[in-house]
């Protein structure tokens, strides 16, 4: 795609921010405070069009290799992330829920799911190559682990065997090869005697009669080859079939992936162009342009002294550095603005606030009893609210100024076909920085010369009137003291190095390598029975992409931009994934730190056991102020710990899992805006946990549910092709085997998939294709998950914290109209 495509892009979703900026400016359209299926709808779209917007955005600037440009866009796609982050966290609150359903809203939008699909852009991961590089040669030194829950287990070698046995095996190989040859020459001879006694019997045929029996076979195989070729074009044209590969060069996906590389390198090289051009045309305008600029100032502030001097008869107090210089003189800040309610034709401000000193607190008391004694009617009164604060709609607001301003229009863009750096807004930006640094040296020289001046002004007037005293100086203030502030926690690692402690890590297996493998790839298909399931009053099942999607949000999204991660009001330090084994909660965690471009690090309770056994930096304490140490200081980074709620038992079992009890709540605590680290836990059964400390450590706990029937379809065909199987044959009953597979998990599959899909089977895959009877007896020997154990897991959700914000949402309303009085009425009694 060319240069033009993006700019478009950029130029439509400029367009649609600027929509919803207005459409959320308007109050008016918000709904009432009573109306609740109202207000998830705006917030609800709302929060589809952001995400649109920034699938729109980070596609051009992925694309885009303007360098400047870049840097106007990446702030865009900040804030466009940021601002899906912050709505996503309002439904959350609204319907007390992680997974939201809007199958009648992308109706109505005439959206498809993948429209809506949160893809992880490339970018995320290729900004941080650098430091991975450096973090992969540490770990390869070591010969680290790697995390890869699809590793396939090497296949055991098979005990020796008996001699009697193997020669009993020998013999009874010969004799079926004996066997075989002794059938074959039989059948060679029996063939022979029927071609003899078929050339007795045949009678030389007329030519005719021959060329019209050829003509008959051969019409029939063309047709016949016409029909099969017929039925292959139908099949491919409604999907029953996959098309065939296509050749290297021919392929438009390759074709497509080789200009994304090539465009990448463009950004690399226009980049490297760019910073160059930065210390050169610096260094020119402080050479060229500095020594007017310094003169300048130099007598403008010289103007301003002699200005003061006439009128005031003293010479003006100069401004501090911290203050800004004599540019707040020359450039003073706006003023602030003017609140809400305040008269703007108000005289004496002084009597203002007399005024409402006197009256406004008995007011504001009055208004605060009347608002505490009837909600009914106050809420009535109040009407419909404006939409909740953001964070992020100001930085959208000050990059689209900024794009308006530089590059939408751009006359000379048009001709910048290498879409290189712009030196004329290059050499404005540098302007103001010379100016500033010069403005700074400029102050320091004039700052003295203020002080001769007042001295030889002083000395004057000394001159003419001795008869005044000496005034005395101020005094040193002996009453400040240094207080001792809260001291930081005290590092017991800091007389290493950094990369001595990852080495450590990745010697105990705790820092390990990631492999491969992408958040897309947990495969999974929308659920479009959602809203349905809700408006039967029934609680709606979330499918695999809901889950992708929602640990999109909490888990790659929010630490990608260290922007976005400061500024965000709601920050996700840690989250549980609950879900029977199988599931891919090891895979989700590998994944999202791949997609991050983070370090991994593993601090299962079985990883840890027998590490750092000792007390303070020996033991547990040191094993996690290391972790947590790195982990800050190498962010992005993910820290797994399997088996989570081994952690918080009472009585550690097998072995001591219950060490990092303690010190685990007040790490992640400590964890401030700006820390990208994330605490992922994952755990099978956490019925024998304690719930209070859990819910300390996790801030949010998902459930990944079972594969439904359309992600277990997904499912087989994903992992047959995974497998080696490049065709499944068109006899394959995958519907059945769906059908039959309910309760099992990804897991689950793909262990009867390799079971079945030996080596030595997949070499016979083109002669004899695969069925769907080889794999019954591989399911026979797994045992499902059971709709009691799943339903186990869905009543221990409901007493999370969450779960009981929605089990409290659903409640039905009390029958009596008075039942709300009657409470409020009891509680006035208790209080009396």
């Amino acid at each position: 795609m060319s240069h033009q495509t993006y700019n478009q892009l950029w130029d439509s979703s400029d367009r649609q921010l600027q929509d919803l900026a207005i459409a959320e400016a308007d109050t008016t359209q918000f709904p009432d405070k009573k109306d609740k299926q109202g207000q998830f709808e705006y917030y609800a779209l709302l929060y589809l069009k952001y995400i649109q917007i920034f699938r729109n955005l980070a596609s051009s600037y992925d694309q885009l290799v303007h360098p400047q440009k870049r840097r106007v866009l990446k702030t865009l796609v900040d804030g466009a992330m940021g601002r899906v982050l912050e709505l996503k966290h309002v439904l959350v609150e609204m319907e007390c829920s992680d997974y939201h359903f809007f199958d009648e809203l992308l109706a109505d939008l005439k959206l498809t799911p993948d429209d809506i699909e949160l893809q992880v852009p490339l970018y995320f991961r290729r900004e941080n190559e650098a430091q991975l590089r450096a973090r992969e040669k540490i770990l390869d030194s070591v010969d680290a682990s790697k995390v890869d829950p699809r590793h396939k287990a090497e296949a055991t070698k098979p005990p020796l065997m008996a001699r009697e046995d193997a020669i009993r095996y020998i013999q009874a190989h010969e004799r079926a090869r004996q066997g075989r040859i002794r059938a074959k020459f039989q059948q060679d001879i029996r063939m022979r005697a029927m071609r003899d006694k078929r050339a007795k019997k045949m009678v030389k045929m007329d030519e005719v009669v021959a060329a019209r029996i050829l003509q008959k076979y051969i019409r029939g195989w063309l047709a016949r080859r016409k029909i099969i070729a017929q039925l292959k074009k139908e099949d491919l044209l409604i999907g029953m079939t996959q098309p065939p590969p296509l050749d290297d060069d021919k392929n438009p996906i390759i074709e497509m992936e080789n200009t994304t590389y090539d465009r990448h390198a463009k950004q690399e090289e226009n980049e490297q162009r760019y910073q160059a051009a930065l210390n050169n045309i610096r260094s020119k305008v402080w050479h060229t342009e500095g020594p007017d600029m310094k003169e300048n100032m130099s007598d403008e502030i010289r103007e301003w002294f002699n200005a003061c001097r006439e009128q005031t008869g003293t010479y003006p107090e100069f401004p501090d550095a911290e203050t800004g210089g004599s540019k707040a003189v020359f450039d003073p800040p706006p003023p602030p603005p003017v609140e809400e309610g305040a008269d703007e034709e108000a005289g004496d401000g002084k009597k203002d606030k007399k005024k409402k000193g006197k009256g406004s607190g008995k007011k504001d008391k009055k208004k605060g009893k009347d608002k505490k004694k009837g909600k009914g009617d106050d809420e009535e009164d109040e009407g419909p609210t404006g939409p909740a604060p953001s964070q992020f709609l100001p930085v959208l607001k000050d990059a689209s100024q900024v794009y308006h301003k530089n590059w939408r229009g751009y006359a000379p863009d048009a001709e910048n076909v290498e879409q290189r750096h712009d030196a004329n807004i290059i050499k404005e930006q540098k302007r103001v920085e010379v100016e500033n640094e010069l403005r700074f040296q400029v102050d320091e020289l004039m700052r003295e010369e203020l002080k001769n001046m007042k001295a030889e002004n002083e000395k004057a007037k000394k001159g003419k009137g001795k008869g005044k005293g000496k005034g005395k100086g101020k005094g040193k203030g002996k009453g400040k003291g240094k207080g001792k502030g809260k001291g930081k926690d005290k590092d017991l690692t800091a007389d290493r190095t950094p990369e001595s402690l990852f080495e450590e890590l990745a010697k105990n297996q705790i820092a390990k390598k990631i492999p491969e493998l992408t958040i897309q790839e947990l495969v999974g298909q929308y659920s479009f029975l959602g809203v349905s399931q809700q408006q039967l009053k029934q609680e709606a099942e979330p499918s695999m992409a809901d889950v992708r999607r929602v640990l999109t949000l909490y888990g790659v999204m929010p630490l990608a931009s260290q922007a976005v991660h400061e500024l965000q009001s709601h920050h996700v330090k840690s989250m549980l994934m609950l879900g029977h084994k199988g599931v891919g909660k090891k895979t989700i965690a590998a994944a999202i730190a791949h997609d991050l471009g983070a370090n991994f690090f593993d601090l299962t309770p079985q990883n840890t056991h027998g590490k750092y056994p000792g007390k303070k930096l020996d033991g547990v304490e040191g094993m996690l102020h290391i972790t947590f140490k790195m982990a800050k200081l190498y962010q992005p980074s993910v820290i797994f710990i399997g088996n989570a709620a081994s952690v918080h038992i009472k009585k550690a079992k097998e072995f001591d899992s219950t060490r990092m009890k303690k010190e685990l709540p007040k790490l992640i605590k400590k964890l401030a805006p700006g820390d990208r680290v994330i605490v992922i836990g994952a755990e099978d059964e956490p019925y024998d946990g304690d719930m209070k400390t859990m819910a300390s450590v996790y801030q949010k706990m998902i459930r990944i549910p079972l594969p439904d029937y359309g992600t277990r379809m997904m499912l087989w065909q994903t992992i047959l092709k995974r497998e080696g199987v490049n065709t499944i044959p068109a006899n394959f009953d995958l519907s059945s085997l769906t059908k039959i597979t309910d309760g099992y998990t990804a897991g689950d599959i793909t262990k009867c998939v390799r079971e079945i899909l030996t080596p030595r089977r997949l070499q016979a895959q083109s002669t004899k294709p695969i069925t769907t009877a080889e794999m019954i007896p591989s399911l026979a020997k797994i045992v499902p998950v059971s709709p009691a154990q799943e339903n186990e897991l869905k009543e221990w959700m409901k007493k999370t914290a969450l779960g009981k914000a929605r089990a409290n949402l659903l409640a039905p309303p009390d029958e009596d109209d008075g039942g709300d009085k009657k409470k409020k009425k009891g509680k006035g009694k208790k209080k009396k």
